[in-house]
């Protein structure tokens, strides 16, 4: 994916927006960025910014900046639903999460880890078992840091471990990890999705990717993740809770 020239809106200022606007910069894109809070909301991450030598919209969502885009990066935390977004999609304008922009560039093999409780543990866990067993390895995503840092660091692992949420789910278009790991789905985010059913959805997109080489680890006892898993390509690994 050449970013060379190209015009990159990365909208939403956090951690992610950041890493997401330092990566196209270094990748040779002309970088804007964008976000609803006035600057000095915004704090440590408009500094940052300043220092990157980026363009800077602060305060409001400029329509005639989503047009002019070659590619739009969405950070975790800003609805694709917004009428910017979906104005630029109806000119055909790529849209894409910070989560798949990184997966265009990462060679090494995914470990993902999503659900509604338990990721943030559980992917910690794994990366200690994983550096413990001595493999290199990177945590981050929805943790730590974004994947995108990694992604302009490719190389420096043997395995990523990343945890991801729904939100960095509805955005993707190729992320195909190696190993995805689904751990429960409760009501949650309900002020984002219009029903529970879409939040599941999400969910199950972790696998819709993955190819027969690769594995789904599945809990068992969650009829949801039953109901959002059925069509996998994927080799399911199940775990259960019994209780005693």
């Amino acid at each position: 994916m050449d970013l060379t020239n190209k015009n990159i809106l990365i909208v939403g200022l956090g951690k992610s927006g950041i890493a997401s606007a330092r990566f196209a910069g270094k990748k040779g894109a002309r970088v804007t960025v964008t976000d609803m809070a006035a600057e000095k909301e915004l704090g440590v991450y408009a500094a940052m910014a300043h220092t990157l030598g980026v363009i800077m919209e602060f305060g409001k969502h400029d329509i005639e900046t989503f047009e002019r885009a070659d590619l739009i990066v969405l950070s975790p935390g800003v609805p694709h639903s917004i009428p910017p977004i979906q104005r630029a999609m109806a000119k055909g304008i790529p849209i894409l999460g910070e989560l798949e922009l990184a997966a265009r560039y990462i060679r090494e093999p995914v470990i993902a880890v999503s659900g509604t409780n338990g990721k943030t543990t559980t992917t910690t866990l794994l990366g200690s078992m994983l550096e413990n067993s001595g493999i290199k390895v990177f945590v981050g995503g929805n943790i730590g840091n974004p994947l995108i840092d990694y992604a302009n660091k490719t190389g420096t692992a043997d395995m990523v471990v990343a945890e991801v949420s729904s939100f960095q789910l509805d955005t993707i278009e190729t992320f195909r990890p190696r190993v995805g790991v689904l751990l429960n789905i409760t009501e949650d985010h309900l002020d984002r999705y219009p029903d529970f059913k879409s939040y599941a959805r999400s969910k199950g997109r972790l696998f819709e990717n993955q190819q027969h080489s690769d594995f789904a680890v599945l809990n068992g006892s969650d009829p949801i993740i039953g109901s959002v898993t059925q069509d996998l390509h994927a080799r399911k690994l199940l775990f259960c809770h019994h209780e005693n």
